[in-house]
């Protein structure tokens, strides 16, 4: 029974995926964007098989190895791969203590939020300080096209022009 609904969500996502194709055929691979976010455990040790075997005594079940403390990095780049966007960060503090003074200036664009995770605000405060100032520098009025997922960006508010944003369906990218 599983088999059944596993090969009808596949040919749904399949179908949904081929609706998004539709409009992006009437733009040249690089005016076609994709962001996507993905979580960074940066205080997480490795695991085990990880750590030298001199350090596995001293290692083996430490909190380090559970410590769970996360940013979010936001990728966007076009279909050609020749115009990658800054990578932001999303972090928990608002003005991180590491980043204060004038030598210490963040290299990234850095978004915050309590959860350090995506949502319709974060989103909407990158697309207007990363994705339509780069955009807009580098493309000069040409349209171009986004793909995002929806599972960040539920009722997000982001629209342009010269822009048109497409969303993928719930669970299309282990599909595709």
């Amino acid at each position: 029974m599983h088999g059944q609904a596993g090969a009808a969500n596949l040919v749904a996502a399949a179908a949904t995926v081929e609706d998004i194709r539709r409009p992006l055929e009437a733009y040249p691979p690089d005016r076609i964007y994709n962001m996507d976010e993905t979580g960074l455990l940066y205080r997480c040790l490795p695991s085990r098989s990880y750590v030298p075997r001199r350090d596995r005594r001293h290692a083996r079940g430490t909190k380090s190895m559970r410590n769970m403390e996360q940013v979010t990095l936001v990728l966007c780049t076009n279909a050609t791969g020749n115009h990658k966007l800054p990578v932001a960060m999303i972090g928990q503090a608002e003005n991180p203590m590491c980043f204060r003074g004038e030598s210490n200036a963040f290299p990234l664009p850095y978004l915050n939020k309590k959860r350090a995770w995506m949502d319709k605000h974060v989103c909407e405060r990158w697309w207007n300080t990363v994705f339509r100032p780069a955009v807009h520098q580098r493309r000069r009025g040409a349209k171009s096209a986004l793909i995002m997922d929806n599972a960040s960006a539920n009722d997000v508010n982001v629209s342009a022009e010269d822009v048109e944003v497409l969303f993928l369906p719930p669970n299309s990218t282990a599909v595709y």
